[in-house]
């Protein structure tokens, strides 16, 4: 029986390991683009408020003066500023998600959606978390792939579907396929804590905080306490077991399979019955690189090629080869960003390296619901006028300091759309500054309210314990300043 060369076997290994379908990167790109417009849209809702100089984020409460180099002060706090500015830039992202879709103009498109969201997320550091930082690595990774190879607008007119070979094997889908391996595997082992483990009370938890309820939520609160301990359970041994099976060498087309399915599975679980925005349709995104050709071959019967034409590997170029090593050198940052989680190796990898990683949101680790909060909070806002009159700024109506008056958002038409529940949580959390708030949210009130000679503005936080049943209401001033 003949002998298979280890470098034979080795070669093999890293092209089924680290290589990806076109067709899934076809899907990717699909997915991308409709996850992109989808935040975008979420966005344009309330946009005045949250993005514009009219709203509780001014463009100098983000970037001082002395920040802005290369243009002068006022004209850029002008353009940020500027409503009919921001909306522009709203409208020019919905059309790069558009373009992304059906695959027109791919890479760039890409590219513009990337500098974008970037913009979006500066302009109001207040409305950023982990999901951002996936929707970032995802579309970065996706500037140095060949999205538009299949099932696009760009294959149609270039004829590019009959000369890439099936599997696309390059520094970039090894730097996205490694970035899936850690996100991972570090959101498993986050999960140190009891309500993971001895108790296995996490989901039963999470299911009774408001700020992630939505109107499919009571269905998972009517499972038994017993069924949300295994599925607890089941997530964790999820996370740690699925990103080892993506590059199990035995029986490897099933193995990964398995885990990339289980962990869309697990995504689609949590879209369908908590509120979490984009998050699980990113991550569902960027889980359909890991699905192989075996996959799509049996999906979408007839979508391989036929013929010699199919091996036939894309002409080098310089701009191809100066893609793939820029792509090895995010890949090389992405490595080293998770040097810092392996102990002893802590700073060892270059200070200009962890930087760029953390910039480009190379190296993300993904802690959500890595420790589970025991209560659920709500937030009331009163104002006080010139007159001594109290009144609740968000319903316009008479001050009752109970939990039944109180809201899970700041929003000041009351709306509980994901951007402005997370807006809420960080604007008013501890780790955010007086100043910062007293100037963006509280300072927008202390304007809008002008007219009517406010006074003083105060942020209440009502605090129950979970589940909801439970008794006993806190509630304390978070905070105030005077106009």
């Amino acid at each position: 029986m003949p002998t298979i060369p280890v470098t034979t076997a080795l070669r093999d290994y890293v092209t089924m390991a680290f290589g990806i379908d076109v067709r899934a990167l076809a899907m990717f790109r699909i997915a991308l683009g409709l996850t992109s417009l989808g935040y975008v849209v979420s966005l344009t809702v309330d946009y005045r408020l949250l993005l514009t100089g009219d709203g509780v984020a001014p463009a100098r409460l983000i970037w001082p003066a002395e920040a802005i180099h290369f243009i002068g002060p006022e004209a850029f706090y002008a353009f940020a500023d500027s409503p009919a500015a921001t909306l522009t830039v709203l409208m020019i992202l919905a059309t790069a998600a558009s373009l992304l879709v059906v695959g027109a103009w791919s890479r760039v498109a890409a590219f513009v959606l990337w500098l974008g969201v970037n913009y979006l997320l500066r302009r109001n550091p207040w409305l950023t978390n982990a999901q951002h930082s996936m929707v970032l690595f995802s579309l970065l990774w996706a500037m140095f792939l060949p999205i538009g190879a299949r099932w696009s607008v760009d294959a149609a007119l270039r004829g590019v579907g009959r000369r890439t070979p099936l599997q696309v094997v390059s520094p970039a889908t090894a730097g996205l396929l490694v970035q899936i391996f850690f996100l991972y595997l570090t959101a498993g082992l986050a999960k140190s804590g009891p309500e993971w483990h001895a108790e296995a009370s996490a989901i039963e938890t999470i299911t009774h905080l408001e700020r992630y309820q939505m109107f499919t939520t009571p269905l998972l609160q009517m499972l038994p306490s017993p069924v949300l301990a295994v599925v607890t359970r089941g997530v964790w041994w999820l996370e740690v077991v699925a990103p080892l099976l993506l590059f199990w060498p035995v029986f490897f087309t099933p193995a990964r399979i398995a885990a990339g399915l289980g962990l869309i599975g697990l995504h689609l679980g949590l879209g369908a019955f908590m509120r979490l925005g984009v998050f699980p349709w990113i991550c569902v995104t960027f889980l359909l690189v890991t699905l192989p050709g075996p996959f799509w071959d049996r999906l979408v019967p007839g979508s391989g090629f036929g013929g010699s034409e199919a091996a036939q590997p894309p002409k080098r170029s310089a701009l191809r080869m100066f893609g793939h090593a820029v792509a090895a050198l995010l890949l090389v940052c992405t490595l080293t960003s998770y040097m810092r989680l392996v102990p002893g190796l802590e700073g060892n990898n270059p200070a200009w390296m962890r930087e760029l990683g953390g910039i480009l949101r190379l190296g993300h680790v993904y802690r959500l619901f890595s420790s589970v909060g025991r209560t659920t909070s709500r937030l009331l806002v009163v104002g006080t006028f010139d007159s001594g009159k109290r009144l609740d700024l968000l319903s316009r109506g008479e001050v009752v300091m109970h939990w039944n008056a109180s809201r899970l958002s700041i929003a000041p038409d009351d709306s509980d759309t994901f951007p402005w529940v997370y807006y809420s949580v960080t604007a008013t959390g501890k780790k955010v500054r007086t100043s910062e708030l007293g100037n963006g949210y509280a300072g927008w009130l202390c304007d809008a309210y002008r007219d009517a000679n406010l006074r003083h503005v105060e942020i209440h936080r009502f605090v129950r314990a979970v589940p909801i049943g439970s008794s006993g209401v806190a509630s304390r001033t978070i905070y105030e300043t005077d106009c």
